[in-house]
């Protein structure tokens, strides 16, 4: 059924298979940056520590629109 529709229509095939480059790129670079990028025990502590974070100190909306 699906064979027939794609087959009939041309250059729809390419869509769904851009569409699952996109994911499964995306799913890969996430994992390389876990494995990879946080090896750093300092970087990991830091951002494990961030929704428990005391420092944090929000910004005035001036500030925000400045920069």
């Amino acid at each position: 059924m699906f064979e027939e529709f794609f087959a009939t229509r041309g250059g729809l095939m390419i869509w769904p298979l851009i569409g699952l480059v996109i994911f499964v790129g995306a799913f890969v670079t996430v994992i390389l940056y876990v494995l990879i990028g946080l090896k750093d025990p300092r970087k990991r502590d830091r951002l494990a520590a961030l929704p428990l974070a005391d420092d944090f100190v929000p910004r005035s909306d001036a500030e925000r629109r400045i920069g």
